[in-house]
């Protein structure tokens, strides 16, 4: 008999070589006037363990009138979610109005737990031929108690490595932000204005955070905001350089930047806006170290 020692390993999928995105980007201007609008951003880089293309991806998908998705993580699994949260809010042809906030994220989060419970049934359930509903129901029948929970916990260890930034204007054209995240928990960040995911996400709120971006801020300054959150957040593993970026306003129409336009702000941040270290700053202050004798002679003055 030839022995086949990785038979019972299960296929392997993107996630599993570390392929997805990295970083997405997303704020609101002018929250409180006829002009807001959201801007996001993103790389379009889709890395696979240390095997990185840039310039290969976008990731900015549209959901329903007037609502969209950015997404960091499994690619294939962000497909199969993205497909199920347009499925459950239905044709926007048939309605030509904007849904509601709550209908969205409840879309979203039944959407990403269903996803879960097809990752669970594939990986654990489905050499028995069941399905969730079936392994609740009739498993410790089936099994019996010790299997039973021995298969509860094997569940309990499948993830989905997959973030969703989800934005877009409710029915009264007030614009949102919120994540989406695992095991299907949604995060509302409408009264911040701003959020980030993906890898690079600490440098890109730490930017946002240093400019006090806010829902008040205009449109210009937002749209430079984000950009240097993206900038900064390229420090990060596997950022790329490129980048998509997209203005939606309260009519859902959506404005970019050229490449060229992009270009052009990058360099100039390089050169006037990128945090530099004052001249002669750094010997100055290490000629300033005093030791601790002298610390507690000077602490007694």
């Amino acid at each position: 008999m030839t022995l086949q020692p990785w038979s019972h390993l299960k296929k392997p999928t993107p996630a599993d070589w570390g392929i997805g995105m990295t970083i997405c980007i997303g704020a609101i201007s002018d929250a409180y006037t006829e002009s807001s609008c959201i801007v996001v951003a993103s790389d379009q880089m889709i890395t696979a363990e240390e095997i990185c293309a840039d310039n290969k991806a976008l990731k900015n998908e549209p959901l329903y009138m007037g609502w969209s998705a950015m997404f960091a993580g499994d690619v294939t699994a962000a497909i199969d979610v993205i497909r199920a949260i347009r499925a459950k809010l239905g044709s926007w042809r048939e309605s030509h109005k904007n849904k509601a906030l709550d209908e969205v994220m409840l879309a979203s989060v039944a959407a990403y737990q269903g996803q879960l419970r097809k990752e669970a049934e594939n990986q654990v359930l489905g050499r028995y031929g069941l399905s969730m509903a079936e392994f609740l129901n009739d498993g410790r029948n089936k099994f019996g108690d010790e299997h039973f929970r021995y298969l509860c916990g094997e569940i309990e260890k499948v993830t989905l490595d997959l973030e969703l930034l989800i934005y877009g204007y409710d029915e009264f054209r007030r614009p949102h932000i919120f994540t989406l995240l695992f095991p299907g928990v949604v995060r509302n960040f409408e009264e911040v204005g701003f959020w980030a995911i993906g890898i690079g996400q600490k440098s890109a709120l730490s930017s946002l955070m240093f400019q006090s971006q806010n829902l008040n801020t205009p449109l210009g300054l937002t749209i430079y905001h984000v950009l240097e959150a993206k900038f900064m957040a390229e420090s990060a593993y596997s950022i790329g350089k490129e980048t998509f970026l997209c203005v939606y306003d309260r009519d859902w129409k959506c404005r970019y930047l050229m490449p060229s336009q992009l270009a052009m702000i990058r360099k100039r941040w390089n050169e006037e806006g990128k945090p530099r270290i004052p001249s002669g700053i750094a010997e100055n202050i290490a000629s300033e170290l005093i030791t601790g004798e002298s610390m507690r002679s000077v602490s007694q003055k």
